[in-house]
């Protein structure tokens, strides 16, 4: 069972149904959850507000450009307190 779930999603395109139904899915699981935006490199489509209720961390990386990784670990740090 996993204590911590940390779901990654292309912050370059829009949130599909299948998206919002992981997310509903996961919110309902009572998991901490961590919530990562890749390629914030590229144009954001998505808003953050959509996702701040089903996690207190919503963190915007790059991984093409090896920005924001840090975070994840300090969030999953936090979370596992």
């Amino acid at each position: 069972n996993a204590m911590l779930v940390i779901e990654v999603f292309d912050i370059s395109r829009e949130l599909d149904e299948e998206d919002l139904e992981l997310l509903e899915y996961v919110k309902k699981l009572g998991k901490k959850v961590i919530i990562v935006l890749n390629k914030s490199d590229l144009e954001n489509v998505v808003e953050r507000s959509q996702l701040e209720k089903y996690s207190d961390y919503v963190i915007e990386i790059s991984a093409k450009l090896d920005e924001g990784r840090e975070e994840i670990g300090r969030a999953s740090c936090r979370e596992r307190v």
